[in-house]
């Protein structure tokens, strides 16, 4: 059983996984069956390990062949299939947010969504790491839940008890329920 809470690890299979396997969402889908259709075998051994600064709390995620993860340093790394990491502008992480990223990040056509517990939430391009959309920190609570994308939607519930519809490539709000909030102030 592995424990660790500052190191990355990747387990290699004897079958290799194939470009069209990803594992975009927490558990692999929407509806958080988490299974694979790949045959793992009893023949698992490490591939690669990475340590980082802070301790990861969040699921890695899979998707155009990386591997991306999130720290409760508020750093998203992203590794290639070798556990090489891919940096962006000189940084030694892919990219620096601001707040503890305890949300499983999800991805959907080339984009990265992330939430920190501050509130904050992005859309980054994930080839260069850069916001396709302008970042909320207006969201009601900390983000700790798993972000959901459904069409052109993306869904986030937060500490705060508010469930928002955000359309997905703009993150402007569709709708949040409850529509008040919640929160006393007492």
């Amino acid at each position: 059983r592995l424990r660790s809470t500052n190191t990355c690890f990747y387990c290699r299979s004897p079958q290799p996984l194939h470009r069209g396997h990803v594992w975009t969402t927490f558990r692999g889908n929407n509806k958080r069956d988490g299974t694979s259709k790949l045959f793992v075998s009893s023949g698992l051994r490490y591939g690669w390990h990475r340590s980082v600064r802070y301790p990861v709390k969040s699921s890695p995620i899979v998707a155009n062949g990386h591997v991306y993860i999130g720290t409760m340093g508020g750093e998203i790394f992203a590794f290639n299939r070798n556990g090489e990491l891919i940096v962006s502008s000189g940084q030694d992480s892919f990219c620096n947010l601001p707040g503890e990223i305890i949300s499983t990040p999800c991805y959907d056509n080339g984009t990265l969504y992330v939430g920190t517990k501050s509130g904050y939430l992005c859309a980054l391009d994930c080839l260069k790491a850069e916001n396709v959309a302008p970042a909320r920190d207006d969201l009601e609570g900390g983000i700790v839940a798993s972000l959901l994308i459904e069409g052109d939607f993306l869904f986030v519930a937060t500490i705060g008890g508010r469930l928002y519809c955000l359309f997905k490539d703009t993150l402007e709000t569709h709708w949040v329920y409850p529509e008040f909030s919640t929160l006393s102030l007492a």
